[in-house]
């Protein structure tokens, strides 16, 4: 838009650089008429003047007198009119030679210049990308609802998404599945903005809707307001209550509970999950495999703050202990299995006055084109820096929310006041670079240096 209005203003400027000399020339015209007429008649005035002092000296008598006087007259007369008559041909010829080409030119720079302006800064070339995309959302749908054909790529996801976006403008509805799609959509993009604004359109239009409550719950979880946050809780409990079998909203308020340091709670959700689910159901040993880990890690923590439970079960030996030599003592954890990032988290000088005395370390890897869930978490009680992290396959809480199911994420390491990985006032953050990942163990480093 800027550069719209600064081509508009540089045209009008030509428009008037070519306008005003017209109307100067004009105007000088007139004025070299007038002066001369001036003159002439000066002239005619000053000989007048000189022909009645020679009659009243008696030098001519009366009838050369009036003769001589006709005769100036005549002359003025003819001298006016010839100055009249070529300047106007002269002038007027010259004028509309002017006159044609300085049109000529504006109408050029007015018809071109737009054009070439346009073509050069417009947005055609996004234009017919959009309607192209708007003609393929059949598609979009074919492939990527219906999994009908080639799986849709990360660029043509996005497309879908500006494709529906489109019809919905075009061809408004009230149809929440269609607003529930484009919210699914939006949490697979990572574009958290458009996936709350379609997940709360789609539950003003079906509150009642199991598959729409869980979407608006899940968007919720990780909106930055509380009380969206707050509404999401409380509609996944109203789903879980409504049908408590229901696996989709039971593993959701597991991966809550367990955000929020109740692993108790967590545990009691996934047994129950895990009791309603077929043994040749491939979630079922997910599930038992993430029991397993969370037992032992309870069992490790047996005594003095038994019940606390942090994935990293040695941490705390790491507190006085190298990153690189990991205390013997230290309870075995589960092993890292599929995709392995090994992430060095450093404090910035400048902010080690800020770290508060007790809190967690909390450091997860995100899609960087996917949904905003975490790939992978681990939480440590705070100690000392630098601190060596491994997250892996392992760490994943949601069998289809994995490291090795994303070819690139960002690493963030958090010091923070509880163990939810939400961002909170006064929490110190460092944010990794982009890590492509191959299936190769990976290591990376990241260094805590801001503080929100």
């Amino acid at each position: 838009m800027t550069q719209f209005w600064l081509a508009a203003f540089c045209l009008v400027i030509l428009a008037l650089g070519l306008l005003i000399p017209l109307f100067r020339s004009k105007g000088n015209a007139k004025e070299t008429h007038v002066d001369q007429a001036a003159l002439n008649k000066g002239i005619y005035r000053e000989r007048l003047a000189e022909l009645k002092t020679e009659l009243a000296q008696g030098e001519v008598d009366q009838a050369n007198f009036d003769s001589m006087v006709k005769e100036l007259q005549s002359s003025l007369f003819d001298d006016v009119s010839g100055v009249d008559a070529i300047d106007a041909d002269v002038k007027g010829k010259a004028a509309k030679e002017k006159h044609g080409v300085a049109l000529a030119v504006a109408a050029l720079l007015l018809v071109v210049a737009p054009v070439v302006w346009y073509w050069q800064f417009g947005a055609h070339q996004q234009v017919t990308h959009w309607q192209q995309v708007h003609a393929q959302l059949q598609d979009y749908i074919q492939r990527g609802v219906m999994q009908q054909g080639e799986p849709l790529s990360e660029s043509e996801m996005r497309d879908f998404a500006l494709a529906l976006r489109t019809e919905l403008q075009v061809k408004p509805t009230d149809d929440a599945t269609v607003w529930l799609l484009l919210g699914r959509i939006g949490m697979a993009i990572g574009d958290g903005e458009l996936a709350m604004e379609s997940m709360e359109r789609a539950y003003e239009m079906a509150p009642t809707n199991p598959s729409v409550a869980l979407g608006y719950a899940q968007v919720a979880h990780y909106s930055d307001d509380p009380n969206v946050t707050h509404r999401g809780a409380r509609i996944l409990d109203a789903l879980i209550a409504h049908n408590p079998e229901n696996l989709d909203a039971l593993s959701l308020k597991a991966f809550q509970a367990f955000e929020r340091g109740e692993h108790q709670a967590a545990r009691t959700i996934w047994l129950k999950m895990s009791s309603l689910l077929d043994d040749a159901d491939p979630r079922k040993a997910t599930i038992e495999r993430t029991l397993a880990m969370l037992d032992a890690q309870l069992a490790g923590g047996a005594g003095e703050g038994a019940g606390e439970v942090h994935t990293n079960p040695h941490a705390q030996a790491l507190q006085d202990t190298p990153p690189e030599q990991p205390a013997a003592n230290a309870p075995a954890e589960k092993a890292p299995s599929g995709q392995e990032l090994s992430v060095i988290v450093k404090l910035a000088p400048e902010l080690r006055e800020s770290l508060p005395s007790s809190g967690n370390l909390v450091v997860f890897a995100r899609a960087k084109e996917g949904p905003p869930l975490p790939l992978a978490v681990k939480r440590l009680p705070i100690g000392n820096f630098p601190v060596k992290v491994v997250l892996s396959d392992s760490d994943a809480m949601m069998p289809e929310m994995k490291l090795s199911s994303f070819p690139e994420v960002y690493v963030t390491a958090r010091v923070s006041k509880d163990q939810d990985v939400r961002l909170s006032a006064g929490e110190l953050e460092g944010i990794g670079d982009a890590l492509s990942l191959n299936g190769e163990p990976q290591n990376t480093t990241v260094v805590i240096s801001t503080k929100h």
